[in-house]
């Protein structure tokens, strides 16, 4: 049952970056691995999460496995309180779809309901790679 996800989220080759509220994340994927460095902008707070991507259709499922702070900032963040409570294993899943050239929107319901805008440079999943589905999915939606 996790074999195609598994295997699917193991064709990532991807750079991501994305705004939500006061923080902003530079992620990159290879080999079903995202390394994501996110810095909270007010504080100067940065952390490091690597997790284990799984990818089915437009789902991305990362499994969240190592947190680590590169810097505590200036004064205490909700980006390192966040951080602080998740220490451990964690699962998050997403839904994507293009919008323009190499512009998405995922679609997030935890651990609130939010739609963000990211650039993404390379493919998200095998599928994507096979198939190229953003620019197919523009193409025939313009």
């Amino acid at each position: 049952m996790f074999a195609v996800p598994y295997f699917n989220g193991m064709g990532c080759n991807y750079e991501m970056t994305l705004n939500a509220g006061s923080a902003h994340y530079e992620g990159v994927c290879r080999w079903g691995v995202l390394h994501m460095v996110e810095t909270d902008t007010q504080t100067g707070s940065r952390w490091v999460v690597s997790a284990r991507q799984l990818s089915f259709m437009n789902q991305i499922i990362y499994l969240v496995h190592t947190r680590h702070q590169l810097n505590t900032g200036d004064k205490q963040s909700s980006l390192n309180t966040y951080n602080q409570q998740q220490r451990g294993f964690t699962v998050f899943n997403y839904s994507w779809r293009a919008v323009s050239g190499n512009e998405i929107v995922i679609f997030q319901t935890s651990p609130h309901y939010e739609v963000l805008k990211a650039k993404v440079d390379g493919y998200i999943d095998s599928w994507d790679s096979l198939f190229d589905n953003k620019k197919t999915y523009m193409g025939n939606h313009r």
